[in-house]
């Protein structure tokens, strides 16, 4: 599970970043020395890149898809953290690219997280009309 979700969103934010890119240059106004291309682009591949990892790992767990998600989006978060720490510490990062590793860090968090919510209201939406269902069988 862990693999395919990796793959799978790796091979997602990386299609994201292309097209992206690729509208970035048909814009005309965008470069790469620019902010967007240094700063923004990459948040929105790491939240894009948490998304579809904890999108894949919930589709794929047979039972328990919330709590499959959960305990993997807190994987990605640990060795996230983990890495923000090293760059934090590593005497060869400058303090932007260890902010910028830190954002990209949150930034997967946020998108992890969201998945993960979305499939709880939908089961929770599932259990409420069940039991409606069932209550509207029950009553004469």
């Amino acid at each position: 599970m862990p693999f395919a979700a990796v793959a799978g969103a790796l091979f997602g934010s990386i299609l994201a970043v292309f097209v992206l890119w690729i509208a970035m240059k048909f814009q005309g106004g965008w470069s790469e020395d620019g902010l967007y291309f240094r700063f923004v682009l990459p948040v929105i591949s790491s939240g894009l890149f948490g998304y579809i990892y904890s999108y894949i790992v919930c589709e794929m767990a047979p039972h328990g898809k919330v709590i499959a998600g959960a305990v993997m989006a807190t994987l990605l978060g640990v060795f996230g953290i983990g890495g923000s720490l090293i760059s934090w510490t590593a005497s060869t990062n400058s303090t932007g690219e260890s902010v910028q590793m830190t954002v990209g860090c949150v930034a997967i968090l946020v998108g992890a997280i969201i998945p993960i919510v979305d499939l709880n209201q939908k089961q929770i939406t599932q259990l409420q009309n069940e039991i409606h269902a069932q209550r509207m069988d029950s009553d004469p």
